[in-house]
């Protein structure tokens, strides 16, 4: 008895924390280079994509926005898109696509 009593007060501890890792929440956006991002075939500057993620998701966290790259690596262009990190307050990972290759890299 004292054991199921044990395991029922665990089951309702952990409930809410099961519930929560289930809603991530994920941004995704193509940088189109050049200050120019897309979400769903949807181009937008650097001021209203930060406006359309922030309505779009208003009241979550966003736990991380995903850009796709594609082949743009310069350091200016990730440096751009790397400030999404300080005006979003989350991760940001970009993925990008060298020599056939898909890359993964974190702002920092």
């Amino acid at each position: 008895m004292r054991c199921s009593v044990i395991l029922m007060s665990a089951m309702l501890f952990l409930a809410p924390i099961a519930a929560t890792a289930d809603s991530t929440v994920i941004a995704e956006v193509t940088y189109l280079g050049n200050g120019a991002y897309q979400i769903k075939n949807k181009p937008y500057g650097y001021d209203a994509l930060v406006a359309k993620l922030q309505a779009t998701h208003a009241g979550e966290h966003i736990d991380v926005v995903v850009v796709n790259m594609g082949t743009v690596t310069s350091e200016l262009e990730k440096q751009r898109v790397c400030q999404l990190r300080q005006s979003l307050q989350t991760r940001v990972k970009m993925e990008l696509t060298v020599d056939g290759d898909k890359h993964e890299l974190f702002c920092t």
